[in-house]
């Protein structure tokens, strides 16, 4: 040792083992990340599922016959001729709101469930502890309702003055956006996540009879940003895929494009019978032929993702990264590509799926939930 410095002995050994460790726990932490992450986060998914219901299957009982079927959070509600009642995750009623409805339609989004009666003027939206949160429903007969992920809400009814109006009301249930279509009827809505976006397909005239376009605005501009032609075709749905895609669907043809009017993708078929578009970044069709029926997964570029045949049984949901749907032997629980991730038994008419991948049915008075 020289006067005033000090130098350290290292044990080659001991640095061996450390190394060793540290290398070791590295390697249990990828290990348990690529767990976790593994077809999205379907393992997280699972143990989310475990701490929220336990495991098995549940039933239950229902006062009324759904008419329609959502699943909100971890819960589920349903919607009938007399109004919307919420089923917790262990099946006990946590609330009936009234409302009268002929064609009840049913939809959630950001822990809110939205509920209307399509052709009528009577809509509701509440949380999940039954409080309205609407100060004044439409004043016109209502086309079509949509509800973002956020909880930012919009609707296209009838107009005294103009043939359809356009309504976008953000996540506070502010109105922030409205149109007055005076020269063509709007049918179909959606609205983007932040409220930031509206679409609505109109319905005009061609040579040919009709023709159906999507208007996309900007909530903060009077005018169009985008149109785009969806062709001679009654357009059913609508659905924002994030803030910058948006899907059509429609009876020949599917129909992604941006904010900016630029076509993604399309996806042409024959026979559509049902659908669903709350893919993370794709939809579900029901196609109809010859032997049955055959369930479709296309992404937003147009590509088939996966097909499997459902034989008599025509009922899909999907919610993010899962897709549930009915065939003769029961519920089958996928992912995009069709893959069958879980299969149980259950004879029912309707399905949803939670964000958590656990799937509820229903018949005419009794629901089930199914936890992979």
């Amino acid at each position: 040792m020289e006067r005033g410095k000090i130098i350290p002995f290292r044990h080659p050994g001991r640095e061996r083992r450390r190394a060793a460790v540290f290398l070791a726990a590295l390697a249990v932490i990828v290990l348990v990340l690529a767990f976790f992450a593994v077809d999205g986060g379907r393992n997280w998914d699972g143990i989310r599922r475990f701490f929220t219901y336990g495991s098995g299957e549940m039933t239950v009982s229902l006062d009324t016959a759904p008419s329609s079927l959502a699943a909100v959070g971890s819960a589920m509600a349903i919607a009938d001729a007399d109004g919307v009642t919420l089923y917790d995750k262990d099946g006990n009623e946590r609330f009936v709101a009234s409302l009268t409805m002929s064609t009840p339609v049913l939809k959630s989004g950001g822990g809110l469930i939205l509920a209307y009666d399509a052709g009528g003027t009577a809509m509701l939206l509440l949380d999940q502890s039954g409080n309205s949160l609407l100060e004044e429903g439409p004043s016109g007969l209502i086309f079509d309702a949509d509800i973002a992920s956020d909880g930012a809400v919009c609707y296209v009814t009838s107009a005294d003055r103009t043939k359809s109006q356009l309504q976008v009301l953000d996540k506070r249930q502010q109105s922030c956006f409205a149109v007055h279509a005076s020269t063509r009827y709007f049918t179909v809505c959606a609205v983007s996540p932040g409220a930031d976006y509206a679409c609505a397909v109109a319905l005009g005239q061609s040579d040919s009879g009709f023709a159906s376009s999507a208007v996309v605005y900007r909530t903060d501009r009077e005018e169009p940003v985008a149109e785009v032609d969806l062709g001679n075709q009654l357009i059913y749905d609508l659905a924002f895929w994030g803030s910058g895609e948006i899907c059509a669907v429609g009876e020949s043809e599917l129909v992604v494009f941006d904010t900016a009017g630029e076509v993604q993708g399309r996806y042409a078929y024959t026979g559509l019978t049902g659908f669903d578009l709350a893919g993370d970044g794709f939809a579900a069709l029901v196609l109809s032929g010859s032997t049955g029926y055959t369930l479709v997964t296309v992404d937003g570029r147009g590509r088939e993702l996966g097909r499997v045949e459902m034989g008599m049984a025509q009922t899909v949901a999907v919610n993010g990264k899962y897709v549930a749907y009915l065939t003769g032997d029961g519920l089958t629980i996928s992912g995009k590509r069709l893959e069958a991730w879980y299969t149980g038994q259950g004879a029912a008419a309707m399905v949803c799926i939670c964000e958590n991948g656990a799937a509820y049915l229903a018949n005419a008075r009794t629901a089930w939930r199914f936890s992979p």
